[in-house]
């Protein structure tokens, strides 16, 4: 479907009928994105799109209120929804209005009319309109997403893989060199465990590994699952859990679809994993699961993998170990040595524009208390100008020990650091596709004036909050995951007991 062809009118048509119950208008249901669903009628069609579009809604509204110091609610009562229109409409944040009039008019389950909704809202039924016409733009805009990702994705040989997490690369090269040697020398049914604390560059360094041209020519599919992703490539983080959990089933849909085996995400996991099996038996495939301590059941998913994928090339990053399997080889990540280390930083400043007067002492005495952690350091980069590294060290050595702390004190200290548009655009990346966006989409669904928007997105640049795929002809952004958890347990949370305290 052209993307031009996904206007308001239509989308707007479509919920209409829906509403009242009408076949209406098949337009959407010609999408791209809704091929990759096991069904073809066009009933099924027009429910999944709902589906879809009812999880966004509900996400981006709901995100948004909580951005706004508002709590997540969705109101049980007549009465509760029109206190919720109010609340949501005295804010002053037209972005929320726009949601909140979307969701209260299309996806609440307690009816109101235009008129009804303006008033709760205290507002003429003109500026509701105008609201509700800006919360359909959003609609609009994730599915022209949706529908531009399908159809690249039917170009592209490496669909699965995502977006970068660096710009460049230091103290990889033997990794890298004895990466290949382990992969090259697996048997049927052994995997390597890429293993390593938070921030040391473990996803970085397979996804070097992998776009190398000679494993790109030895294999005729990468397959890639991340704790990023869901089954429909969307992120949802979740504001209660530090990490999203997902579990074999989750694994294996996912797998399922990379290997265009959609009808058997409905199977028992049985089937899905024998029709997995002879599926990776025709072809040579190299598989990655990233990120694996966010999947709840591990002891299964990994035995799994070995019996039913071991004619792929397997390859795992986790924080936790995988010794105690006996066929899995543990392939630890070093901190960074103080040659690479002090390399990084150096790069780090310089990619700012700014020169790097950081004395070698300093340097030394940095890497010393800190270590060779490259996201720390990216981190610390980001505030050299701000601070003296004096100052940088001596807090270092006061805060309390453990990588965890070390990550903590950065955030805070670059979260005190931001300005109020930069935070608000910083959790707008929460709603976001977890593998980037483009600026103009990041744009509009930040609700920033263009001005604000642009130095907004070059603080957190700055900053090394983003991470810049330069990779590709539109530059997309997203957040590292530690900054998610950052902004989740956190921000979120600390928010949260004050709403409690109040």
């Amino acid at each position: 479907m052209k993307l031009d062809s996904i206007t308001n009118k239509v989308v707007e048509q479509f919920l209409k009928d829906l509403i009242a119950g009408k076949e209406g208008q098949t337009g959407l249901l010609d999408m791209a994105f809704l091929s990759q669903f096991p069904f073809q009628s066009v009933a099924e069609r027009r429910i999944k799109l709902f589906e879809h579009l009812s999880h966004f809604v509900n996400e981006t509204y709901q995100k948004s209120r909580m951005v706004d110091s508002l709590k997540e609610c969705i109101p049980g009562s007549k009465t509760d929804a029109q206190n919720q229109i109010s609340e949501d409409f005295g804010r002053g944040n037209s972005k929320l209005e726009s949601l909140s009039a979307l969701y209260f008019r299309y996806f609440s389950q307690i009816e109101f009319s235009i008129e009804d909704l303006a008033k709760n809202a205290n507002v003429v039924p003109q500026q509701f309109r105008r609201r509700l016409n800006n919360g359909i733009s959003i609609l609009v805009n994730e599915l022209r997403r949706l529908e531009m990702v399908s159809n690249q994705e039917t170009h592209r040989l490496d669909i699965n893989i995502p977006m970068p997490e660096y710009s460049t690369l230091v103290g990889v090269d033997e990794l890298l060199v004895r990466l290949g040697e382990i992969v090259a020398g697996l048997l049927p049914g052994q995997i390597v465990s890429v293993e390593g604390m938070g921030g040391i560059g473990k996803t970085a360094l397979v996804h070097a590994f992998i776009v190398q041209e000679s494993v790109k020519q030895n294999y005729n599919e990468v397959l890639w699952i991340s704790a990023r992703q869901s089954v429909g490539g969307v992120s949802r983080p979740d504001p209660n859990n530090e990490e999203t959990n997902f579990t074999l089933e989750d694994v294996t849909a996912r797998l399922a679809q990379q290997l265009e085996l959609s009808h058997l995400v409905d199977k028992p996991l049985e089937d899905r994993l024998k029709g997995i099996q002879a599926a990776t038996a025709l072809k040579k495939y190299l598989l990655v699961v990233d990120n694996l301590e966010t999947i709840e059941d591990y002891t299964l998913l990994v035995p799994a993998l070995a019996r039913y994928c071991g004619n792929c090339k397997i390859l795992i990053t986790t924080r936790e170990s995988l010794r105690e399997f006996s066929y899995v080889t543990v392939f630890p990540i070093p901190e960074l040595a103080k040659p690479f280390a002090s390399q990084l930083l150096e790069t780090e400043v310089n990619r700012r524009g700014r020169n790097f007067s950081v004395s070698e002492k300093d340097v030394e005495d940095l890497i010393e208390t800190v270590g060779g952690l490259p996201l720390a350091l990216k981190l610390i980069a980001a505030q050299i100008h701000l601070y003296p590294i004096a100052e940088i060290i001596t807090e270092f050595k006061q805060a309390k020990n453990g990588v965890e702390s070390i990550y903590r004190f950065l955030y805070w200290k670059i979260w005190n650091s931001l300005s109020e548009s930069s935070r608000k655009l910083l959790f707008t990346f929460l709603t976001l596709n977890p593998e980037g966006e483009d600026s103009e989409f990041i744009a509009l669904m930040s609700d920033l004036a263009p001005g604000t928007f642009a130095s907004s997105l070059n603080d957190l640049d700055n900053f090394s909050l983003i991470e810049t795929n330069m990779f590709v002809s539109v530059p997309k952004f997203r957040i590292h995951r530690l900054t998610v958890t950052f902004l989740q347990t956190d921000i979120l949370k600390v928010w949260e007991l004050k709403a409690n305290v109040e």
